[in-house]
């Protein structure tokens, strides 16, 4: 049933604003139920209708909200293959080159870094992937380069 009025909605020449809005919140809505149910079989979380309902709605007013910004001028790549115009640099000798970098989720303020050590030739020296709880995204990405520094053992960075 619903695969048949996804395809009615979709074969619409020329949707109206109205229609295009209708659709977009569908699929929010689609897709929350589709997060809360994973979250109930793989996570164990119980479902609240209620909770739902508020994570498509602030979808979708995000959504809308940027669909109705000013137009910002895009640059589109020319067909073909792309050409790499920066490449990696390498760290001068005796010296590492470090990437890190923290994620965090507003939810369940769970947390996970990650790092990556090279010397310079390239190759690989190191690296951490940790998760931990935190408060905030800034102090997930503070906490990549307190805990690569110590855990790696870092002295000057």
């Amino acid at each position: 049933m619903f695969d048949k009025l996804l395809l009615e909605v979709l074969s619409l020449k020329d949707m109206g604003k109205e229609i295009m809005n209708l659709f977009s919140m569908i699929s929010f809505t689609c897709w929350e139920i589709w997060k809360s149910r994973c979250n109930f079989i793989f996570k164990g979380y119980l479902i609240d209708p209620i909770v739902t309902i508020d994570r498509t709605m602030r979808a979708f007013r995000e959504f809308m909200g940027v669909k109705t910004r000013p137009e910002v001028s895009i640059w589109v790549a020319p067909p073909g293959p792309l050409r790499q115009t920066s490449r990696w640099m390498p760290p001068v000798v005796n010296f590492l080159k470090i990437y890190f970098d923290g994620a965090w989720q507003l939810n369940s303020f769970k947390a996970g870094l990650g790092v990556i050590v090279r010397n310079e030739e390239g190759l690989f020296c190191g690296g951490l992937a940790t998760p931990f709880h935190c408060s905030a995204a800034l102090v997930a990405e503070a906490a990549a380069v307190i805990i690569s520094r110590s855990q790696l053992g870092v002295r000057n960075l």
